[in-house]
């Protein structure tokens, strides 16, 4: 007794496996921080303070 599948059935089935395995995967952003202000003007500093806080409280 042989049992063939449809090749649209087998495509699907590699799909859906592909996503649950590749769903697992760590996934990261890269952040940049730019700003006009002079470093000492008040949103050179909250723009200074704030890259601290992020990086502080971000994975290595």
């Amino acid at each position: 007794m042989t049992i063939t599948t449809r090749p649209a059935f087998r495509l699907a089935t590699a799909s859906l496996t592909a996503l649950i395995l590749g769903s697992g995967a760590a996934m990261a952003d890269t952040w940049r921080y730019a700003f006009e202000e002079a470093l000492d003007e008040v949103q050179g500093v909250y723009a200074q303070k704030f890259k601290e806080e992020v990086e502080a409280n971000s994975d290595p």
